[in-house]
């Protein structure tokens, strides 16, 4: 199934996200996503990252979930749980999902959880754009006995063409702020290539962001890239290993003079090659404040000629997620 739209009621728009058979009768259901917590202590403390999977039990009957997950600081993990809430289907107002909240619970039994906020979406792909995760190319990873493994923080959900993306952010009261996102996410918005007699802009091109956590770095894969009209257009380019910083909130992914990579051949053939012709001189990415991370400018120099900027989301994120 391809989701791009969400127009139907409630139970519909779960069953889209989730792959429920509302045939079968069951009055609820509980679906689990794989995310990543970006942790900030409340006294200014530094902020840490670990991944996590959220649980989400929807009861179809009475329109309500409740969503269970933990999140991990300084070797301490904490657990916790919401209370029932109200499910809202934002697909008339253009939004693409479900939202709940604000919603409290409890951390570990003995803390409070608040302002508890939790959205299911899909990403925000423009008209004209055809855009498959499963069957885009990223980069594969080579085992030691030859087998091919997808890319370390790929993201693929068997039965989705576009998989659901998780939104949240919730407060441990006096002590953390919780805001997550993900290990694969893939930006849509507009770029605007600015060179030496031109200007160039393109809606097309996609920005994909793999997290590596453990190293503290990113790669990206640029999708439909083209920086001017006479220059020729490649279908993606890699950019690995760039530099990442965690910051209370947000985040920032940047490196300099980096050799991107192309495929070349297929399948258990392809390599990939240094693409010198196209070297970063820079390469900047800066999520937008109050946005929860959905949102990011992107700028960089192409062959110290092309200077691009990019911004974008990769969600639908509404205007209740960030509302104080």
């Amino acid at each position: 199934m391809k989701l791009k739209t969400l127009s139907c009621g409630l139970l519909g728009v779960c069953c889209l996200l989730t792959s429920c058979e509302p045939e079968t009768g069951e009055a609820t259901q509980t679906v689990s996503y794989p995310i990543l917590n970006l942790v900030a202590p409340a006294d200014g403390g530094s902020p840490s990252a670990t991944g996590g999977i959220y649980t989400f039990k929807f009861d179809y009957t009475k329109g309500t979930e409740a969503v269970t997950g933990a999140f991990a600081y300084n070797n301490s993990t904490y657990n916790f749980m919401t209370d029932d809430a109200k499910v809202e289907d934002l697909a008339a107002s253009g939004s693409m999902g479900l939202f709940m909240g604000p919603v409290s619970g409890r951390v570990n039994q003995t803390r409070l959880l608040k302002d508890g906020k939790f959205f299911i979406s899909s990403f925000p792909i423009p008209s004209g754009v055809e855009y498959v995760p499963n069957k885009e190319w990223i980069p594969y990873t080579k085992t030691s006995d030859g087998k091919t493994e997808l890319h370390p923080g790929a993201l693929y959900r068997p039965g989705y063409d576009i998989p659901p993306i998780v939104v949240a952010e919730y407060e441990v009261e006096g002590e953390f702020d919780v805001v997550t996102f993900s290990t694969d996410m893939s930006f849509f918005g507009n770029t605007v290539t600015t060179y030496p007699g031109g200007r160039y802009e393109n809606d097309k091109m996609i920005y994909r962001v793999f997290i590596n956590l453990k190293n503290t770095t990113a790669d990206v894969v640029i999708y439909n890239a083209k920086f001017a009209e006479p220059a020729p257009a490649l279908s993606m380019i890699y950019l690995p290993n760039l530099s990442l910083t965690l910051k209370n909130g947000d985040y920032e992914i940047e490196g300099t003079s980096i050799v991107p990579k192309v495929p070349e051949g297929t399948g258990k053939d392809e390599v990939l090659i240094d693409y010198a012709n196209f070297t970063f001189n820079s390469f900047k990415l800066t999520t937008k404040s109050g946005t929860l991370m959905s949102e990011v400018s992107i700028d960089y120099q192409v062959a110290t000629a092309f200077q691009g900027n990019f911004t974008g989301k990769y969600v639908n994120l509404p205007s209740k997620m960030t509302d104080n």
